[in-house]
């Protein structure tokens, strides 16, 4: 929901690039970081996995597709429109 928040606040010009610049590149400075949790909390649940890891991995693999997907589609959308733009 936040991406989508933050997508449409870029669109409309509410947000501008600068304003969120500093914050972005910390982030993905730090990307790995934010995977700890996830990382911790697969290998507490090995137990509820076992059996399953066919599923998880086809999850996995479809899910990862779709985002690069829709993140392509929307990257060029907004180059497009900041061609129009210029």
């Amino acid at each position: 929901m936040g991406m989508v928040l933050l997508l449409v606040f870029l669109l409309t010009g509410l947000v501008k690039m600068p304003m969120i610049e500093e914050t972005t590149n910390f982030m993905l400075k730090h990307l790995s970081f934010f995977f700890v949790p996830a990382g911790v909390a697969l290998m507490t649940c090995f137990t509820l996995l076992e059996g399953k890891w066919a599923a998880l991995i086809f999850i996995s693999f479809v899910s990862t597709v779709i985002i690069a997907v829709v993140t392509g589609l929307t990257i060029q959308i907004m180059m497009r429109r900041g061609q129009a733009d210029d």
